[in-house]
C-alpha cells in the first residue's frame, strides 16, 4: 500500500514546550493580575464582578503577606489560601 501524500495546505504549529520561546521576563503576582484585569473589562463583565476579583485578590495578597513571582506559585500555597478562606478569614457571605 502506498502512503497517501499529506493534502493539507496549512498546518497547525507546534505548541510543545521544546519548540516555545522562552520568554525571561518574570512577572510579579499583582502584574499578572493587572493584565489579566485589563483583559476581564474589555469582556465587558459588571462592575460588580470586577470589584469582586478585586476583593478576592486583596485577601489572597493578604494571606501572601507580600507580592511574589510566578516562579513561587504552586499548589501548596493554593492549598494554603483556601484554608485560610475556610477558617482564618472572617466570615464572608456572598449576599451584600
Amino acid at each position: 500500500m502506498s502512503k497517501k501524500p499529506d493534502m493539507r495546505k496549512f498546518r497547525r504549529a507546534s505548541t510543545s514546550r521544546s519548540t516555545l520561546k522562552r520568554n525571561d521576563v518574570t512577572f510579579s503576582l499583582s502584574e499578572m493580575f493587572e493584565r489579566f484585569m485589563l483583559y476581564k473589562e474589555t469582556e465587558g463583565l459588571t462592575k460588580r464582578t470586577l470589584d469582586d476579583y478585586y476583593t478576592h485578590f486583596n485577601y489572597l495578597m493578604e494571606y501572601l503577606g507580600e507580592d511574589i513571582v510566578a516562579e513561587q506559585l504552586n499548589s501548596d500555597l493554593f492549598r494554603g489560601y483556601i484554608g485560610f478562606m475556610l477558617h482564618d478569614k472572617e466570615s464572608i457571605t456572598s449576599n451584600r
